[in-house]
């Protein structure tokens, strides 16, 4: 739970006119008429100061974490919450500046949101060890929100998978699968570089993004290829990243959508 004084903050910067929220109720209606939803008929209302105030003060009881950016924006996290095996799911409230201070927009920022809210991830444990017995008491005291990925196609427990399984086959020799790897440094050709040796600098807590990029279905089986976005720090004041892409199938009769047996993967590090 937040302290008492972030509490107060809250309510501070969420300035937000929240309608009161009725039960939709569709009652009978004469014969021949179609039914009436009251609740749609009823217009959005201002809550007065003392109801806002309350609401606030529940939101803010409902945040377990939150932090301030040299910006001036704040962030506040929601309670984690187990999602699949291995996979935490948190939701995360973004304030801007501009209402933490309580100032009007810039010009630049007139088309910027007032509000974000996002939905991100964090692997609690590795798919190889343990076991999702423990996951919603593990999710329920996951406080390290630095370790968050964004993932926006469902597929954040298969990208902790084949991460996962990638780099012990690479660890152990067992990669039986092409793995390519390029470093695009110093130029946009760029030159071939050591799978292994980037593999070690990797780990499943450092996972920035995924994406699925393409999908295919067989008889037996879904052919995917997913790419994985990891931010490894700055080269010449510019932020140095790195790209995975994995193709992997995953088999009907013996895996579930959060798994895949790798088909290929390559490694691409650039600066943006």
């Amino acid at each position: 739970m937040i302290p008492p004084n972030r509490r107060h903050s809250i309510s501070r910067v969420l300035t937000i006119s929240i309608p009161l929220t009725l039960a939709a109720a569709c009652t009978p209606s004469p014969e021949g008429e179609a039914p009436v939803d009251k609740a749609a008929t009823m217009p959005a209302t201002k809550p007065t100061a003392q109801s806002r105030e309350q609401i606030f003060a529940r939101l803010a009881d409902s945040f377990v974490a939150s932090k301030t950016y040299p910006s001036g924006t704040m962030v506040f996290y929601a309670p984690p919450k187990a999602y699949g095996s291995w996979i935490c799911r948190v939701d995360k409230v973004t304030i801007p500046e501009w209402i933490v201070q309580g100032r009007p927009k810039t010009d630049s920022e007139q088309w910027d949101d007032d509000i974000a809210i996002g939905t991100y991830y964090a692997a609690w444990r590795s798919p190889a060890e343990g076991s999702d017995e423990d996951r919603v008491a593990a999710c329920s005291k996951f406080r390290d929100f630095d370790r968050l990925f964004y993932a926006e196609d469902g597929g954040a427990g298969r990208y902790i998978y084949l991460l996962d399984r990638l780099l012990r086959d690479l660890e152990n020799g067992r990669a039986n699968y092409k793995v390519l790897c390029l470093d695009r440094r110093e130029s946009r050709a760029g030159k071939p570089c050591d799978p292994k040796s980037v593999a070690k600098t990797l780990s499943i807590h450092k996972l920035q993004a995924g994406q699925m990029r393409a999908q295919k279905e067989t008889a037996n089986s879904y052919l995917r290829t997913d790419l994985l976005g990891f931010r490894l720090g700055t080269a010449h004041d510019h932020p140095l990243h790195l790209s995975l892409t994995i193709d992997s199938e995953q088999h009907f009769a013996r895996q579930s959508m959060d798994e895949g047996d790798i088909l290929a993967a390559s490694f691409e590090i650039e600066v943006l």
